[in-house]
């Protein structure tokens, strides 16, 4: 019997916050909240998705400034 599988990572875009200087690339870009997920599927059906770690993300570089739960919550509910 052969059981087909895969695992991996994937990004989940929660919002998207306003322009802002990276520290890491430097330059004035938009900013997004998102959640980094591990994935497990089993014959093309997830098994296990879990929230490995959750932030806000440069468009341009890609680095991830980690938050913690109640940081990220209160930029997920907040207008601006």
């Amino acid at each position: 019997m052969i059981i087909v599988y895969n695992w991996g990572t994937k990004f989940k875009t929660d919002k998207e916050l306003g322009e802002s200087r990276c520290d890491n690339c430097g330059h004035q870009v938009k900013k997004i909240l998102v959640r980094e997920i591990f994935v497990l599927k089993i014959f093309y059906i997830p098994i296990i998705n879990k929230t490995k770690r959750k932030g806000m993300m440069c468009l341009n570089c890609g680095k991830m400034e980690k938050l913690n739960s109640h940081d990220y919550n209160t930029a997920k509910i907040s207008d601006t």
